[in-house]
């Protein structure tokens, strides 16, 4: 699969205007999901960084992290995932065992994280800084949110355009107490880390 990333000077104000969205999530095995569960992704770059607006719908449910949980010295949010519901970019700029992974919370929260496979196991640093900056609104049938990351986040390797990078979208959201999980490109399983499923990210004019 392949997404189109734009470059826009304005996007922030590109992505609240736009009617139809670029990317649409389903089940992680392929399978298409609920209008109430709709998830949508737009991404933009230019020459600060790359930028990411979703759109999760909702039916009143809505897994918020508890408001006692801990924000460390660096903004984030630790195992974010596991307390709250959560949009995600996992984006590769160089080999695919080398990505990086960004969580999103409805409530403004998110999780930046290194990760890199060494001799086939996975290593994480949940202590990486990427800078990134994050704002979300909760409406009455949806919630979204919009991300900068700056280009240091990604070891200040600038796109030019034509330039093919990696990654998936994702979604983990709870329904009657159970946990459903959304992707771009199919996994096939119930396990976001697998870069073999990696779609093609091409940067565009």
């Amino acid at each position: 699969m392949k997404i189109e990333v734009k470059y826009s000077k304005e996007p922030y104000n590109e992505a609240i205007q736009k009617k139809e969205s670029s990317i649409k999530l389903l089940e992680y095995n392929g399978n298409n999901i609920p209008k109430d569960m709709a998830t949508f992704y737009d991404l933009y770059w230019n020459e600060n960084g790359f930028y990411a607006h979703f759109i999760s719908f909702h039916n009143g449910q809505i897994k918020f992290c508890p408001k006692e949980t801990e924000i460390s010295q660096n903004g984030k949010t630790f195992k974010l995932w596991a307390i709250s519901e959560v949009c995600e970019i996992f984006i590769s700029h160089d080999k695919l065992d080398f990505y990086r992974e960004f969580e999103f919370a409805p409530d403004g929260r998110f999780l930046d994280i290194d990760i890199k496979y060494i001799e086939g196991n996975r290593k994480t640093d949940f202590y990486w800084v990427s800078n990134l900056e994050y704002k979300s609104e909760v409406h009455e049938n949806y919630w979204d949110g919009f991300a900068f990351i700056p280009w240091s986040a990604f070891d200040n390797k600038f796109p030019k355009v034509g330039d093919i990078w990696h990654g998936n979208f994702y979604r983990i959201l709870t329904r009657d107490e159970k946990e459903l999980y959304l992707a771009w490109n199919p996994v096939y399983k119930i396990n976001f880390h697998q870069p073999q499923y990696f779609g093609e990210i091409l940067f565009v004019k």
